[in-house]
This record gives C-alpha cells, structure tokens and sequence, in this order.
C-alpha cells in the first residue's frame, strides 16, 4: 500500500509539471511558499510513509500459522485460511528472528496436543475456545505465563496441563466447562476471574493459597472437587463453590466478608478452616450445607458463623 501510494504521488507530480508552464503556488498556514505541482506528491508520499509507519511489519506466515511481529516479539494471531494443522501442533521458540511471547487466534481447532515454547507468557482471550479434541497441553518451560478470558472454555476434552507451574492469573471463563480436566496447579496464582473454573466436573483438588482475587462463581459446580485452600483470598465471593457436591474440606484465612452462596449445596462439606471474617458473613453463604463444621478460634467470628445457623469448634 505504501509503495502504491508513493507511485501515484510521483506520477501526479510529473503529469502537473507537464501540465503546468507557470507554476503556481501555495502558501501554507506557517507561511511557508509551496509549488502546486509538489502538493499531490507531498500528499502520496506522506500516505506512503505513514503505510509503512503504522505497519512496522506485516504479519508472518509459517506453517499456516499467522505471526504479528514488532521489534522485540512475536504473537501467534491466527491461522491461514483452510489451514491443514497437524494433530500435534508444536509452535516455535522464535520466527523471525524474535521470541513468540503470545498466543491467541485458535479457536475451534481439531488438533489434539499443543506444544508451546518456553518464550510464552501470555495465552490470549479465547485462543483454544472450543478446540473440543484438544487433550494435552504442554510447555516447554517453567517460566510464569498468564492465561485470558475464555482461553480454554469449552475444551471438553482437555486433561492435562504439563509443566504449568507458574501460572499468574486465570481469567473469567478460561477454564468453562472443561469437563475431563482432573488436575491443575494454581499455587502461584494471584487473581482467578469469574466462573473460571466453572463446569470442571473432574477437578478434584486445588491449591490457591496464593490467590488474593477469587472471582464470583470460580469453581461453582465442580463436582468432583474435595479440597480447596484459599487461605489468602481477600473476599469470598458468591457461589465460589456452590454445587460442588463432594467438597469435604476448605482453608479459608481472614477474608473481607464471605458472600451469600459462597459454599451453598456442597452436602459433604464438613470441615471449613477459618482464621477471622473482618466484615459480612452472610447467612446464606453455606445454604444446603447440611453438615458443615467452622473450625474458629477468633469469638466475634464464631458469633457470626453461629448467627447464619453453622456449627462452630474451636481449631484443633
């Protein structure tokens, strides 16, 4: 486009010195003289440059995969049209002479493994969304990385997760009905949105002591889920855990208020470990949790619990 631009500009300017014997001029708003006939070529060649300028470099394509690339990165976008992807897709360390730091762009695809190289920080807002072969993920490092909104929602068939020691953030969505994925490591992990974990019916334990940022809904419906450490969550949210029908044991540190529907309709919760409730402690936060004991040494905490209709014992 920039070049085409530059083209036109030249050819207008020698058709109007051809067309002009006296050359008029025109004077700027800084008061600077301008021939006429340089005004078309000034015009097409800023457009020209400005081609260049905004686009830095066009997308590179490799292996029908689509790159955006700036001076320092490399983002996979996308495919080409009527890729033929293989079963195991293994992206590259680099292309282009730079690292590829994130991935987005590859929803709904039929390919059953992902290798991803160490360089990845970020998978994007709904880069696997719906990829319904896909079992197995692995990374090939050890590094922290981030994972968006809806990245793996819908992904019915995921499993396994390999080497995803240092996740940062899990964002709203991004794990949606993933109903095969058993086990995740989440002990890094600062912020996990809203219903991220959602419909993750084979999810069976998880640690997120590190979390302060829990989202409403997280892990609602997971029904195999027996343990849960949230000890560092500055609020519970509501319907964090309701519907996980197997919950038998929580850690739960001095959270800001625990919301309504928090651990509602999880009949085999028994044990809840709790150290202090600052603020709210809502009544219908363990509704439908029959036999659910609050382990508490802090009085004015206790109070609450036994307020909302809970049992309460002393820590042991």
């Amino acid at each position: 486009g920039g070049i085409v631009c530059i083209l036109i500009g030249v050819g207008a300017f020698l058709a109007m010195l051809q067309g002009h014997e006296r050359t008029e001029v025109v004077m700027t708003p800084t008061g600077c003289l301008i021939p006429m006939p340089f005004i078309p070529l000034i015009l097409f060649v800023a457009v020209g440059i400005g081609a260049f300028t905004i686009h830095p470099s066009d997308k590179f394509i490799q292996d029908g995969i689509r790159y955006s690339i700036d001076e320092n990165s490399a983002s996979v976008v996308g495919t080409v049209k009527d890729a033929q992807l293989p079963d195991i897709l293994k992206l590259p360390e680099e292309v282009d002479g730079v690292p590829v730091t994130s991935v987005s762009g590859l929803k709904g695809k039929s390919f059953k493994k992902v290798v991803l190289p160490s360089s990845v920080t970020t998978i994007g807002k709904a880069t696997f969304k719906d990829c319904q072969s896909l079992e197995t993920v692995l990374y090939n490092g050890h590094g922290e990385i981030s994972i968006g909104k809806d990245a793996f929602k819908n992904c019915t068939s995921l499993t396994n997760l390999v080497n995803f020691d240092q996740i940062t953030s899990v964002g709203k969505c991004a794990f949606y009905e993933c109903s095969s994925l058993g086990i995740i490591k989440l002990s890094a992990t600062k912020k996990i949105g809203n219903s991220a974990f959602y419909g993750c019916t084979s999810l069976i334990t998880s640690d997120v002591s590190a979390a302060d940022e829990i989202g409403t809904g997280a892990f609602k419906n997971c029904t195999s889920l027996k343990e849960l450490d949230i000890g560092s969550a500055e609020e519970i949210q509501s319907d964090t855990c309701k519907g996980c029908t197997s919950l038998q044991k929580v850690k739960l540190g001095s959270p800001g208020y625990i919301e309504g529907g928090a651990f509602a309709d999880c009949p085999a919760l028994k044990t809840v470990y709790l150290t202090h409730v600052n603020g709210r402690f809502s009544k219908n936060a363990f509704k439908g949790s029959d036999q659910t004991v609050i382990y508490c040494s802090n009085s004015s905490t206790v109070e609450k619990a036994e307020k909302a209709g809970l049992k309460t014992k002393s820590k042991p």
